[in-house]
């Protein structure tokens, strides 16, 4: 009999704090970087609690205030910092742990026949209780729950989630189909654990864990993938707690953290709409979110009214024209896309066009109607490939097309956008490989994120390193080669800051920070 505390899947907590510690592992070497200035060791007023209490209710992202706060006055320097980063890491992949073991035994991936179970657990005609599917034979995992389908037997006990009839009906259909069928569930059962893995050690992620100012991102994402599955599990539970009261408070922290945050609220509609595919499936979401609804109108008023978000919605709304943004949006997202697809050139600062017509940005106008055909086509077939990309398209696209971002794009916005791909890659995989070719995969897969995480944490290890990385790949943006000249000036390489500031200057003459800073080494002695 096999040891069940050896399995991972059964037991994965041990193996995802493995994963996150091997990966970063060398990130505590990482130094303070580009923001973390202006935002953390410049900045007064997470220096102390009496400034921080001070600036609560004039300043923006308190709760993120709090969190620097609370490292600068624990006196273990940066590499409290790292730490911190680092929990909340590992709290986010428990949390899409999580999340992925609940989609999956309430979606058709693991009740392929789309046979819906009442409230009371039982299965059902057109029950009118949670996660109701009509019956399909289209599914990729039709074949596993086939016999049941055909010859549905009446259950003395109800069915809990992730449960499936007695052995002895599977048997009743043949041994070798009952048995190639629990293969199949034993495949299913580790997508969770491997969506989590990849999650954890995806070399993309660095710029939210290793870089302490990517903190916005990643503890943005802890609330609100904590909300999600508020959300979820009070869906299931029918617990009114879980829905009306911690889902809400959890989107007010991440809004509170972050205030891209807002999209919480079409989140909910989009893993709703996903999982309840029935008729009357929109008001029953609305009935369950309103609160969430009423927290995001209270949060838009607060912006609103507040000096230091309006100042920066007036400058984002005047960065570019609508039909620009809307170029400049679609080149950025089928560039985050190839981020997290094939993380070979991770960049903090990537040098994208700022367009101003849509005929400039063709091929990402494609790449974009494919992903959203792809996406539509995949809704009820493969509803996990057309929840990745409705996610996806949401976090990366609708909000900055209204508010213009001055970074084009970064890689931390994949780090809340990019975990239900993971668990579309390892569902697909889960599918079409036998167990060894799975497992196979995903050692391989895992070895290889892991290598490239290990080596990008290695670029975070001083402003030097990680400025020459960036003007290797960003050779013809400015203030690339000012950054650069200025960690070189900070070191004592004058030749060299000189050097990189003259080219920060001739490829953009009206460089302020770069003439400043080449006026300044002419005025030294």
């Amino acid at each position: 009999m096999r040891d069940n505390c050896a399995d991972p899947a059964r037991h994965p907590l041990p193996w995802l704090a493995l994963a996150v510690l091997l990966a970063y592992l060398n990130a505590f070497s990482g130094s303070f970087q580009f923001d973390d200035y202006k935002v953390i060791v410049d900045n007064p007023a997470v220096h102390s609690w009496d400034a921080w209490f001070a600036e609560l209710g004039h300043g923006i992202r308190p709760l993120l205030k709090f969190s620097y706060t609370f490292d600068w006055t624990l006196g273990l320097g940066i590499a409290g910092f790292h730490l911190t980063n680092l929990l909340i890491h590992l709290t986010n992949v428990w949390l899409v742990l999580r999340l992925c073991e609940t989609f999956i035994p309430n979606n058709p991936l693991a009740n392929s026949t789309r046979l819906p179970l009442c409230k009371r657990g039982r299965a059902c005609e057109g029950a009118e209780g949670d996660f109701c599917f009509r019956a399909t034979s289209k599914s990729p995992l039709t074949p596993l729950f086939a016999s049941w389908a055909t010859n549905r037997p009446s259950l003395p006990t109800p069915i809990q989630r992730g449960e499936y009839p007695a052995t002895t009906q599977f048997m009743a259909n043949g041994q070798s189909g009952f048995i190639e069928q629990q293969l199949l569930r034993e495949r299913l059962r580790a997508v969770p654990l491997f969506a989590a893995l990849l999650f954890a050690v995806h070399p993309a992620h660095t710029e939210a864990v290793t870089y302490i100012c990517g903190r916005s991102a990643s503890l943005m994402t802890l609330f609100y993938l904590g909300g999600l599955l508020a959300y979820a599990e009070g869906r299931i539970r029918e617990n009114n707690f879980m829905l009306y009261m911690a889902t809400p408070l959890l989107f007010v922290l991440a809004l509170s953290v972050k205030e891209t945050a807002v999209t919480f609220p079409l989140a909910l509609l989009i893993w709703e709409l996903c999982l309840r595919k029935r008729r009357g499936a929109w008001k029953t979401a609305f009935k369950a979110q309103w609160t969430s609804w009423a927290v995001l109108l209270c949060g838009a008023l607060y912006f609103l009214f507040n000096d230091s978000y309006l100042s920066q919605m007036e400058r984002s709304a005047e960065f570019n024209a609508p039909q620009g943004n809307l170029a400049t949006q679609l080149t950025a997202f089928a560039w985050l896309m190839r981020q997290w697809a094939l993380p070979l050139w991770l960049n903090i600062d990537p040098d994208l066009p700022l367009l101003r017509d849509l005929s400039e940005s063709l091929l990402p106008l494609v790449f974009f109607g494919s992903i959203f055909a792809l996406m539509l086509a995949c809704w009820r077939k493969r509803p996990w490939l057309g929840f990745a990309l409705a996610w996806a398209i949401l976090h990366l696209l609708p909000l900055h097309l209204f508010l213009p971002r001055l970074d084009i794009a970064n890689e931390r916005q994949l780090y809340l956008a990019g975990w239900p791909l993971f668990l579309a890659l390892a569902a697909e995989l889960a599918l079409r490989l036998d167990a060894r070719s799975f497992r196979i995969a995903c050692i391989a897969l895992l070895f290889a994120l892991g290598s490239l995480t290990l080596l990008r944490n290695q670029v975070y290890v001083d402003e030097i390193a990680l400025w020459e990385d960036t003007a290797r790949k960003s050779p013809h943006k400015a203030r690339v080669h000012n950054n650069l000249g200025y960690a070189y000036k900070l070191a004592g390489r004058t030749g060299d800051a000189r050097r990189e500031f003259i080219l920060a200057l001739r490829l953009d003459p009206k460089h302020a920070k770069a003439r400043h800073n080449i006026d300044q080494m002419e005025k030294a002695p």
